[in-house]
């Protein structure tokens, strides 16, 4: 009670201050809705272009085994890029959201930017060099090269993103990434319908990407002061973010290994067919897109403000959603897995795949429940514990490729897939709890799984009905 003057005022303390935390913690969630909401909308239309319209478009026009190059020429780029910048990028999330000083912001972007750009230029150059003095006049020669050049663009453009992204400027964000898809999607989707070879798009994607890496390098040196690397502050930084690296490179081998399988033991229209249904597989995974562009810079700034029970609240809420969209989605696509990847590739490919997007759909929700839960680790500056889970990971789902593609094929690799990220989801899980106390809630996803077959029950009866 509040005493005042001798009288004794009817209002307790500790319900003031209770009140007073659930306002504030309503007022962070409102916050980081308001941030999610424009920068999910990037997640969104990226799934809409890259993963329908442009898997529609390539796989109509080029065939499933030019769009098997295009798929390769961007898992060798998504494969160099964890190499190249040590994951220093990823790290400025984490580092950046912090400060409020622009000088501070201006330490932490310079004191890695010069690295990233140096290492991404001299390894995009040296790319076509060695293929021109190791594959002379070869077709393999004059992919490498583009690739090459491709890397170098993706590498500058995604320096200058991941600051926007560190530093929360997510008007400018948005803006920037829908003109620059848009465009990517345009000029790519014309040469494959105007008959132009797979040379031509990813010459058209290598110049498109670098026009927004210059723009983006533009804006950025503007809105902060130049300062000089710290080196001390680059050295910190680096001991942070190896293991990130290290986790983002497993992380793509993951991915990316059974289609390398794949075209060795089959070719690469199988790798085209695996990826038309992998992409669809794959879709329930566009609500991590709605939050985890800005989700590791806020969940920093709550968790180095000692806000711990609102990282907590926020995971738990945001792993229930994420399972009222996945799951649902499981159980739709083994209903309606055909005739949604016929609508999108061609009748061959939907034959041959249809039946592992379910297999990849479950693939997802385990991937996803570890995009949101890792964050606690990363949170704790455990970074090393991912690289690790990481790395077994990589190896689990290699090894499950090597055995069960030559016996299966495309189904041996959509159970590889699985297998992994089971895995995956679980020790996440597992160490998350050494840093905060954080669950499951089984119960909930039972009941989810229970609606979902439901769900599925009802769009059968409904199609053998009509």
């Amino acid at each position: 009670m509040i005493k005042l003057r001798g009288f004794h005022l009817g209002v307790n303390r500790g319900s003031v201050v209770q009140r007073t935390a659930s306002s504030d913690r309503k007022a962070t969630y409102i916050e980081f809705l308001n941030s999610s909401v424009l920068a999910g909308l990037v997640g969104i239309v990226r799934i809409g272009l890259y993963s329908i319209v442009l898997v529609a478009v390539l796989t109509k026009t080029l065939g499933a085994e030019q769009y098997g190059l295009w798929v390769q020429a961007l898992a060798l780029v998504a494969l160099m890029l964890p190499l190249l910048d040590l994951g220093l990028i990823y790290s400025m999330t984490r580092f950046v959201a912090g400060h409020k000083e622009p000088t501070r912001k201006s330490e932490e972007f310079y004191s890695v930017a010069w690295y990233v750009l140096v290492v991404g230029i001299g390894a995009g150059l040296a790319l076509p060099l060695i293929a021109h003095w190791f594959l002379p006049g070869a077709s393999d020669s004059r992919f490498l090269g583009i690739t090459g050049l491709l890397l170098t663009t993706t590498v500058w453009q995604t320096l200058y993103i991941g600051f926007l992204r560190a530093n929360l400027s997510i008007r400018v964000y948005v803006t920037d990434m829908l003109i620059y898809m848009f465009c990517e999607v345009l000029a790519v989707s014309l040469l494959a319908i105007y008959n132009h070879t797979i040379y031509d798009i990813l010459a058209a994607a290598t110049i498109i990407r670098g026009i927004n890496g210059l723009l983006l390098a533009i804006y950025v040196t503007r809105s902060i002061p130049f300062v000089w690397p710290n080196v001390s502050l680059f050295v910190d930084r680096i001991k942070f973010s190896v293991p990130l690296a290290l986790s983002e490179l497993f992380n793509v081998i993951t991915i990316y290994a059974d289609r390398f399988v794949l075209t060795y033991f089959m070719n690469s229209w199988w790798v085209g067919a695996y990826s038309a249904a992998y992409t669809l597989g794959n879709l329930p995974t566009v609500f991590i897109g709605l939050f985890g562009l800005t989700w590791p810079a806020f969940m920093s700034k709550q968790y180095d403000s000692e806000r711990r029970e609102v990282v907590l609240e926020l995971t738990r809420r945001l792993l229930k959603y994420f399972r009222l969209v996945a799951v649902p989605s499981i159980f739709l696509l083994l209903a309606l897995g055909k005739i949604a990847l016929e609508w999108i590739a061609t009748s061959s490919i939907a034959s041959a795949g249809y039946h592992i997007t379910p297999l990849i759909a479950v693939s997802g929700l385990f991937l996803g429940e570890y995009s949101i839960v890792s964050h606690i680790i990363f949170l704790g500056k455990r970074t090393s514990w991912l690289s690790f889970v990481w790395f077994v990971v990589a190896i689990l789902n290699l090894s499950l490729n090597l055995v069960l593609v030559p016996l299966w094929g495309l189904y041996g690799a959509a159970v590889s897939t699985v297998a992994a990220y089971l895995f995956l989801d679980f020790a996440t899980a597992y160490l998350a709890r050494r840093i905060l106390d954080f669950s499951y809630d089984w119960h909930g996803l039972l009941k989810i799984c229970g609606a979902s077959v439901l769900l599925y029950s009802g769009v059968r009866g409904a199609f053998e009905v009509f």
